[in-house]
């Protein structure tokens, strides 16, 4: 066997089997999620930043829902996009405090490791 054969069968004997990686699959399942869940939200993500089409991005859909964007937008390509009515304050506060309160919480739980439940 010559050196490059010799390389070659190390390469290959690196390659883990499919079983091996299906075990390391469900012994670490919770890597696999937040892999397969950060790939599909950069997916989606990306896709909305760079066809650059009002109303696609995750921020304008919150926009939308919360109606902090109100009345009609016109894209580029003369589509509108239509945005509701404001909502009347006293739903429209408790609706941006909840998201506020959301936001306080993420930021401390995930970048200070707060309120973990442990």
């Amino acid at each position: 066997m010559n050196k490059q054969e010799s390389d070659l069968t190390l390469v290959i004997l690196a390659i883990p089997s499919s079983s091996a990686m299906i075990a390391w699959a469900v012994e670490n399942w919770h890597v696999v999620w937040w892999g397969l869940w950060i790939a599909a939200f950069l997916a989606v993500e990306l896709t909305a930043v760079f066809n650059a089409r009002l109303g696609d991005t995750s921020s304008e859909a919150w926009w939308r829902y919360l109606r902090i964007k109100t009345g009609p937008v016109v894209t580029q390509d003369g589509k509108r996009i239509q945005y509701f009515k404001p909502w009347p304050l006293w739903i429209a506060v408790p609706l941006r405090l909840v998201v506020v309160a959301f936001g306080i919480w993420l930021i401390g739980h995930l970048g200070f490791g707060l309120w973990g439940g442990e």
